[in-house]
């Protein structure tokens, strides 16, 4: 957060709850500048998080990927998610899908909550880089929680859409397969949830991540093969499949994912065969249970010692 922002927001956040305390509901926003008259003067409306320094910071820390689709944004005319939506809230009727061109049909929304999360309106940690389909066209004012429970400062209700800098980690909860299809890890809420909110299973994506999947089960195959043969060198690929998966790249998630499946059940196999100490292999990169489980970290420690040659018995 940059040291200046809770000075610059603070007497905007305090009107914003004075007015919905005085009337109720919440107040509208309009633009950097309050008005001056008419019908909205005297209504705390500046969007003072639209501050292009403020914005390069987000998308700087995001890589300028979405931070639900991990697409490239437009670091000219990106919009600024409010991850809970400031204004209201709405729930889902009908999912819909993606056309030919890119727009949503069929996908209806009914009022749920009239007040949203106004209170985190100049909070820092409620904005991301978005892209306009995942923000504008499928997530909306749709935010989930469990329990469901209206917005209420101080409320104990988790939201169920994964958020990249606040945790639960995406990655323990979203799985995608060798077509770039995505589904929640064994059923997760929160997986379910964000793929319904932000569309995430929509075709566009899909072929986008299908191509990322095809390179990294290319690169690992190479890798866990010359490994485990003793043969060659898996440098090349082992940096390859590090490009794939790095902070900075496309659709990392979906290349993390098949790495993470792909190596429990080659492990698996090993560990039957006899073919390496997989016990010992996990135990040195710190990982105590499942590499399903295991943060991104721990399972790229696995790769360092295949690296080293602590692969096989």
């Amino acid at each position: 957060m940059p040291p200046e922002f809770s000075t610059r927001v603070g007497d905007e956040a305090a009107a914003v709850q004075a007015f919905v305390s005085r009337h109720g509901r919440v107040p509208r926003w309009s633009g950097s500048r309050a008005p001056r008259s008419g019908d909205l003067a005297g209504e705390p409306v500046r969007e003072l998080w639209q501050d292009e320094s403020w914005r390069q910071i987000i998308l700087t820390a995001q890589h300028a990927k979405c931070a639900f689709c991990e697409c490239r944004v437009d670091t000219h005319a990106w919009p600024l998610d409010h991850f809970a939506p400031k204004s209201r809230v709405d729930e889902l009727v009908s999912a819909g899908s993606e056309t030919a061109t890119g727009a949503v049909h069929g996908r209806h929304l009914r009022g749920q909550h009239p007040v949203g999360y106004w209170y985190l309106a100049y909070v820092w940690t409620n904005y991301l880089a978005a892209c306009f389909n995942c923000s504008t066209r499928w997530k909306k004012t749709l935010f989930p929680t469990s329990p469901p429970a209206a917005p209420s400062p101080g409320g104990a209700a988790r939201p169920l859409v994964l958020n990249p800098f606040c945790g639960p980690d995406p990655e323990l909860h979203l799985r995608f397969d060798q077509d770039g299809l995505i589904h929640p890890r064994s059923g997760s809420a929160y997986g379910f949830e964000t793929i319904r909110v932000c569309g995430l299973d929509r075709t566009t994506l899909n072929g986008h991540r299908k191509r990322t999947a095809m390179s990294t089960d290319t690169a690992l195959d190479q890798v866990l093969q010359l490994a485990l043969a003793r043969t060659g060198t898996i440098g090349w690929w082992l940096d390859w499949l590090r490009s794939l998966t790095a902070p900075d790249a496309l659709h990392a998630g979906t290349a993390r994912s098949l790495v993470r499946d792909h190596l429990a059940a080659q492990l698996g196999a090993y560990r039957v065969a006899g073919a390496a100490d997989v016990g010992g292999l996990l135990a040195r990169a710190g990982v105590t249970g499942g590499v399903d489980s295991a943060s991104w970290d721990q399972v790229w420690h696995v790769f360092y010692f295949v690296r080293a040659g602590q692969w096989w018995k």
